[in-house]
């Protein structure tokens, strides 16, 4: 019978949002068989409330200090699904783009993730990768093969940059958040993202379907 995974990513509890809306999640992933967390976790309290919904696996990222792994696979109705956060280097992430711009030259706006997460699994004859990191969502089909980024429940908004200015993280961060808050006062256009978590279908031929859905927005008064 057809299998619902529920994928989910960049929650950043506690440093970035007051809470985690499982209630709401929970709605979401309905019926779902297991749940996949990509990564930006923070602590394992986030996966032992999300278990209470459906079993989970999870992959490391960049802001987690404890330990999944970096990259899985996970084999659904004959359907392999690579897992990843994709975070990468500090050149490939800030230093290639700036030089790009520097030069004159075009930057791709997902900056050639979509080739590194294919290059990845290259070795693991998978029909799908899913990876968070952006904050964005993504679904197409590269090289037959689906590639999906559910979203974040963490998302930058200036409640959620006003709220963690408040929780005092430190200068370098506080600088950050500073001038985000600034540009978005500038250009609110930009910072009117809202969380979404995913939904994998995976059908009895292992057929992929992806699907977005948007969860009420965290209230950080």
């Amino acid at each position: 019978m057809p299998q619902r995974i529920g994928v989910i990513s960049d929650t950043h509890y506690p440093t970035r949002v007051p809470y985690v809306p499982y209630d709401d999640i929970a709605r979401a992933f309905e019926g779902v068989a297991q749940i996949v967390h990509l990564g930006d976790i923070e602590t394992p309290e986030v996966l032992a409330q999300l278990e209470r919904i459906a079993p989970v696996a999870a992959v490391r990222g960049d802001d987690d200090q404890f330990c999944p792994p970096l990259r899985r696979v996970l084999t659904v109705n004959g359907a392999r699904i690579g897992l990843a956060h994709g975070q990468r280097s500090l050149y490939v992430e800030r230093v290639r783009p700036a030089l790009r711009r520097r030069l004159g030259q075009p930057v791709d706006p997902w900056n050639g993730m979509h080739a590194d997460l294919l290059r990845w699994f290259a070795a693991d004859d998978v029909q799908a990768i899913l990876f968070g990191h952006w904050h964005r969502v993504y679904n197409a089909v590269h090289d037959g093969v689906l590639l999906f980024n559910p979203g974040a429940v963490y998302v930058m908004t200036p409640d959620a940059l006003r709220w963690q200015l408040a929780q005092r993280q430190g200068s370098l961060r506080d600088r950050f958040l500073r001038y985000h808050l600034a540009r978005a006062e500038r250009q609110p256009e930009a910072y009117q993202a809202v969380s979404t978590v995913g939904v994998l279908t995976v059908a009895d031929d292992g057929a992929l379907h992806a699907e977005v859905i948007e969860l009420p927005p965290i209230q950080f008064a």
